[in-house]
């Protein structure tokens, strides 16, 4: 006799079926359903056709797991209200925040292209395109810094490329106001692990652009030596390397990178956020002022070491032994 479902794991099953009744294909209240974009463990992200504007948008709703989670839910109210509040062309723009068949949803642009991390597949970037990439970066984040939103999740990840080689940063799903109340509970980390600042590591105190500069500094260093700062079998040991080790200057993994961008690169990423740029106009005035200083003239190494003067002056010491000695034969 076949078994018969506990009754909480039926309402489990009829709750998950409820949650996921956007069908693609579908029209829902003038939005139609065209494809999935991406999906996490907190949100779904639909392509959809808004069919009064005749626009393509992005539409974020919640998984059945963060549907089911009261701080996930109030998490993604909160970044509707962040993202309404800033406007920057770096920044996907937000078109609209509304109930739709019983689900809270998010509308924003949708900008198409590759993200940062599918780009850095190949290897590293130019220094001057990686630099280029990071002034808009750091364009959009001074907007969102006016507003006193700390993103808490700078990555590879969170940048997009498009066509025309315009930076796009997205998943703002971290973001937070800094009067904003505390939704997380101490200890808890927000962020990729490749790039988290040593403070977002720790878990502890309260976060400011700082932590967003060191990020940006850790991706730009992704960008120059096609590899993150550091590199460690567990995320443990990852950020044990944020909080304790010294990167090693760029140019240190990619000879193409010139000392003075080490130094913007490292001042990025000081362990201290007092040590970091104070801004991001000061990050990005750093970059464009080494930018701007004449080119190194690097001398390759095995120039650099001192020439074999055999030719010259003999073979040295042993040389001019020989000679004294047929001097002195000579002489008798």
């Amino acid at each position: 006799m076949p078994s018969i479902p506990r009754p909480n794991v039926l309402c489990l099953a009829v709750r998950e079926k409820q949650l996921m009744s956007f069908e693609l294909g579908h029209t829902y209240s003038g939005y139609e359903f065209l494809n999935i974009a991406s999906k996490t463990s907190t949100t779904i992200a639909y392509r959809v056709r808004n069919t009064l504007a005749n626009r393509v948008e992005l539409l974020y709703v919640l998984s059945p797991a963060g549907e089911d989670d009261p701080q996930r839910r109030e998490r993604f109210m909160r970044e509707m209200g962040l993202r309404a509040r800033v406007m920057h062309p770096n920044i996907p723009a937000f078109l609209n925040a509304t109930e739709l068949s019983g689900h809270l949803v998010m509308m924003t642009e949708l900008v198409e292209g590759r993200t940062l991390a599918e780009v850095l597949k190949t290897g590293p970037l130019p220094p001057p395109e990686a630099c280029r990439l990071t002034e808009q970066v750091l364009a959009a984040l001074a907007c969102a810094h006016e507003f006193g939103i700390v993103h808490r999740d700078i990555s590879p990840e969170s940048i997009l490329i498009t066509p025309e080689g315009a930076v796009e940063l997205s998943s703002f799903g971290a973001a937070k106001g800094l009067s904003s109340p505390q939704l997380t509970q101490a200890g808890a980390i927000f962020g990729n692990p490749g790039y988290i600042s040593p403070e977002q590591a720790r878990g502890t105190g309260e976060l400011d652009c700082r932590s967003d500069i060191y990020s940006v500094g850790a991706v730009l260093f992704h960008m120059l030596c096609g590899r993150p700062p550091f590199v460690a079998k567990s995320e443990f040991e990852l950020m044990l390397s944020h909080v304790k080790e010294a990167p090693k200057p760029p140019s240190s993994f990619h000879a193409a990178v010139p000392h003075a961008l080490d130094t913007v690169v490292l001042k990025a990423l000081a362990k201290e956020p007092a040590q970091r740029y104070a801004s991001c106009g000061e990050f990005a005035d750093a970059l464009a002022a080494q930018s701007a200083a004449p080119e190194e003239r690097r001398i390759p190494e095995e120039r650099r070491r001192p020439r074999n003067r055999v030719l010259l002056y003999g073979a040295g010491p042993a040389f001019a032994v020989v000679v004294l000695v047929i001097w002195l034969l000579v002489q008798k």
